[in-house]
């Protein structure tokens, strides 16, 4: 296997003392070293890749606020629901259109991303992976320069993300996470919440496939880990380079589709045709 080498030059001071307390504040986990000198990223893994199968999950017994099943899921929500508490089932149940945050454009986490019939990038530098979406045409970084997370009170909405190589396999641990009401995907509306850990793990399965195995552990919704697969082909056309969304024809087509739950919505007054 092909490897691309980055090295990472790290400078000691003789005379440098670091405090015990400061030096213990992000410790490593998960055989996340601290300090590498290189890193090595197979060249099997680069590229554009689309995983080409929206909706080639399915939603379970999932339903919407109208009782009608929900549809496009992009992972196997009928495998996950026997994982959820009874906190992600009265989530489900409370949950209606306008808690999603994608009518006013925010991007999709990068777990919906992953599922979606959109194409992604893997590129690397010196400090990181760099994997782009063209959904919403944003790119999250992996950082491969030996970092840890970030203090627990340090919190992103796309999580904070290490990577490292176990043997061919490029594993990603991503932590530090918000509450996310879309936290499995933007179909489903299952939440996540600030204690999500997602574990990554890429393989190359050959010239023009890759396969991707995520696990999520969550104790705050789920009583155990789960895990799916993604099957990724190189992709075959060009990518879209602009991505356009505008916040108010969004909200303009979400209250005009969505039931009206609570009488008190106003939304609903400002933006539903007349």
């Amino acid at each position: 296997m092909h490897r691309i080498v980055m090295v990472v030059v790290v400078l000691l001071v003789d005379l440098m003392v670091v405090p015990a307390g400061l030096a213990g504040q992000n410790p490593s986990t998960s055989g996340f070293p601290s300090t590498p000198t290189c890193f090595e990223y197979p060249r099997e893994l680069l590229g554009d890749w689309d995983e080409g199968s929206f909706g080639g999950g399915n939603c379970g017994s999932l339903k919407d606020e109208r009782g009608n099943p929900r549809g496009t899921c992009q992972l196997p929500v009928d495998k996950l629901e026997p994982l959820l508490n009874a906190r992600a089932r009265a989530w489900i149940a409370f949950f209606d259109e306008p808690l999603s945050p994608r009518w006013t454009c925010v991007a999709s986490n990068f777990l919906t991303s992953l599922g979606e019939n959109y194409p992604m990038g893997l590129s690397v530098t010196p400090e990181a992976v760099l994997q782009r979406f063209e959904q919403s045409n944003w790119v999250r970084y992996i950082w491969v320069d030996g970092r840890p997370h970030p203090r627990a009170e340090e919190r992103f909405y796309q999580g904070h993300s290490i990577g490292r190589m176990d043997g061919d396999v490029f594993v990603v641990e991503t932590t530090n996470f918000t509450f996310d009401p879309d936290g499995f995907d933007d179909q489903s509306h299952i939440a996540t919440s600030h204690m999500k850990k997602v574990i990554e793990r890429y393989r190359s399965t050959g010239k023009e496939s890759m396969d991707l195995e995520i696990t999520v552990e969550d104790p705050i919704f789920l009583h155990a880990p789960f895990t799916w697969t993604y099957r990724f082909k190189r992709l075959g056309r060009e990518w879209t380079n602009e991505w356009q969304c505008d916040p108010e024809v969004g909200l303009h087509h979400l209250y005009n589709s969505a039931f009206q739950r609570y009488p008190d919505d106003k939304m609903f007054e400002k933006y539903t045709d007349k």
